[in-house]
């Protein structure tokens, strides 16, 4: 578990000082930070395969050490205040951070017992919660110049625990892209890559459709129903190394419930929403190395991060098209999801009999 420890001192250092960043960018520079962090995210969402691909040939706990040196580039822009270098940090940022978490992830499936994978997840899922939320919340109240500093120190020094990671996570695959993506499709990572898009709907539930139901309490909504509640996740991945799948159609079922109850008490069932979708996570994510070989599971990964990433922004584009009625098509994608994971585990029982 050591490899693990490393792993969560490099995240909390690193979500707390760039979720600072992320915050304080748009209060300091709206428009221009509307435009870069919609490019980083484009950029992020598109790189993901590639990233795959490259943690599949070359060792993750090597790669890893692009995701700190991407962060600091992007926080040292900020810094330079210099609109063409900013927007090439966020170009820069997007690639590294999807290798950082692809190479994240696969260190987790290859350095960690199969029967923890689900604790290791919920561990680093909480971890990257509770540091984005410290972080803007004590750092905020700092001159901007000064939190950017500050930030761009303590993204340089998440580069220190990762140093005894270097080497780690060796992989024996090759080939060329396209070949590596062909080889690891069949119906069990089709019908996950597809439950992966349906259960993407919990971040556009809080970006786009909770202001549409409680626009006058989306700060207390942001802290009570969806910070605090994301720390279920360590509680989920102990679920899972104990019960295995079943713990994802269960969770998603009381999801469900809670979203289809939301208007009527946000705060309250915006908590179960988020608890329930944070105790299904790590488990889901660890799942995923019970389908495809250790070796294809970086491009797996890449493969998965595409196609979820897509779900989120396009999720939030349907949400504010259809206003009131986006209830309708997120219900929907939520049965979907717990009718495609109940088939995953249908698919898994058959498979080991």
């Amino acid at each position: 578990m050591r490899s693990l420890t490393f792993l969560l001192i490099s995240v909390f250092l690193l979500m707390f000082g760039y979720n600072a960043v992320e915050a304080a960018y748009p209060l300091h520079a709206y428009g221009q930070a509307t435009c870069v962090l919609s490019v980083l995210y484009l950029v992020l969402t598109l790189s993901s395969v590639l990233a795959g691909f490259l943690t599949g040939i070359k060792p993750a706990g090597s790669l890893i050490l692009l995701g700190p040196l991407g962060y600091a580039l992007f926080t040292y822009s900020l810094l330079l205040n210099d609109p063409t270098l900013v927007l090439t940090g966020a170009v820069i940022l997007g690639f590294t951070s999807a290798v950082y978490w692809v190479c994240c992830r696969t260190i987790v499936y290859r350095e960690i017992e199969e029967h923890r994978w689900g604790l290791a997840f919920g561990a680093v899922n909480v971890t990257a919660v509770l540091a984005g939320g410290l972080g803007p919340y004590l750092l905020l109240k700092l001159p901007y110049e000064y939190l950017l500093k500050l930030s761009l120190g303590l993204c340089s020094l998440s580069t220190v625990p990762l140093l005894p990671l270097h080497g780690k996570g060796r992989s024996e695959c090759r080939g060329n892209l396209i070949l590596m993506v062909k080889n690891i499709l069949n119906k069990r990572l089709i019908t996950y890559t597809i439950t992966a898009f349906c259960f993407s709907v919990n971040l556009p539930i809080v970006i786009a459709y909770i202001p549409t139901v409680c626009g006058s309490i989306v700060g207390e909504y942001r802290l009570v129903s969806y910070a605090i509640p994301s720390m279920f996740s360590l509680l989920g991945g102990t679920l899972y190394d104990r019960f295995g799948l079943y713990i994802v159609p269960i969770s998603a079922i009381l999801a469900l419930i809670a979203f289809l109850n939301l208007p009527y008490n946000p705060i309250f069932w915006g908590f179960i929403l988020t608890a329930t979708f944070s105790i299904l996570s790590p488990g889901f994510q660890a799942f995923l190395g019970n389908i495809v070989d250790k070796d294809k599971v970086p491009v797996a990964l890449g493969f998965v991060g595409l196609v979820a990433g897509i779900g989120v922004s396009l999720d939030i584009a349907i949400i504010g098209t259809l206003a009131k009625s986006a209830w309708i098509y997120l219900a929907s994608l939520m049965v979907l999801g717990i009718a495609f994971s109940i088939s995953l585990r249908y698919d898994t029982c058959e498979a080991s009999s």
